[in-house]
């Protein structure tokens, strides 16, 4: 049986579904209990973060549900910068971290009105394919690596990440196929919030939170002090899961779609192989 998967919108408004002005829910596929559930729960992160940031993703885990969130800077009715949220919420078998990541932050999914079966197809149109994002992680496989491995060890309070030029996706990408899913946040610009997703990306400095614990931070343009054993360890497992794999296989919007390891066309090539060989030890034997 199909999974549903729900939708809220959070955008600024005058006058609110639910009473009262500001950022909050517009539209949603969800029962009002659960609305106002899930409102309090992603208060904090719905909004665009300050500072002039641009359209991010953010992917959280609440017990045995997941949510995912698009965020995207709109101009308000006043002509001030302001945020329009979309969020899925459904099971993370199928809000997944690997169709977080490829979700595209520059892209806006398509609404809907009623709760979908599945991850909704207009998701997935918006999100780059599995081996455009394999390329990706491929091309920073050296700066994958380090992040790998920072990931690998015990980090109470999470990371803050800074990659300079690098997309976050290419690095989430190879952390979710070595490491299995875990909650991010493309673009952050503060991390002293606790709640906040267990990797950020930031631009600027570390800080420090308000109770003087801190999350790690990573500077992958600089050289990493970490041992060499875990670098080696953290190569092979990125090595393994972002090799190029025979034939392109089929450009499918779905990421979360679980990757063959041969291709259609392969299969056909290793079967054509195989008559030839039949064919000619029939002949040498006459």
């Amino acid at each position: 049986m199909p999974a549903r998967v729900d939708l809220l919108v959070f955008e600024w408004a005058p006058r609110l579904p639910g009473g009262g002005s500001g950022l909050g829910v517009v539209e949603s596929t969800l029962p009002a209990a659960q609305r106002q559930v899930w409102a309090e729960r992603l208060e904090r992160r719905v909004s665009v973060p300050s500072g002039g940031a641009g359209p991010s993703t953010c992917y959280l885990r609440y017990g045995d549900q997941a949510a995912l969130l698009h965020r995207f800077p709109v101009r308000d009715v006043h002509n001030r910068w302001a945020s329009s949220t979309q969020v899925l919420v459904g099971p993370p078998s199928v809000i997944t971290m690997r169709r977080a990541v490829a979700l595209r932050p520059d892209l806006v999914p398509q609404r809907f009105d009623q709760p979908a079966d599945g991850y909704p197809r207009s998701w997935a149109d918006a999100s780059d394919p599995a081996g455009d994002l394999d390329r990706a992680a491929r091309l920073h496989r050296g700066t994958a690596t380090v992040m790998v491995a920072e990931l690998g060890r015990a980090r109470p309070h999470g990371w803050a990440v800074r990659a300079g030029d690098i997309d976050p996706r290419a690095l989430l990408w190879a952390v979710a196929a070595c490491l299995g899913d875990m909650e991010f946040s493309t673009r952050e610009t503060e991390v002293t919030d606790p709640d906040l997703p267990t990797v950020v990306f930031v631009d600027g400095p570390p800080a420090r939170s308000s109770v003087g614990t801190a999350r790690h931070w990573v500077d992958l343009g600089a050289a990493t002090d970490l041992p060499g054993r875990d670098l080696a360890s953290a190569a092979d497992l990125v090595e393994t899961h972002t090799a190029r794999r025979g034939g392109t296989g089929p450009r499918t919007r779905d990421a979360g779609a679980a990757p063959t390891a041969f291709s259609l066309h392969l299969l056909m090539l290793a079967a054509w192989w195989a008559a030839v060989a039949v064919l000619l030890t029939v002949l040498s034997g006459r």
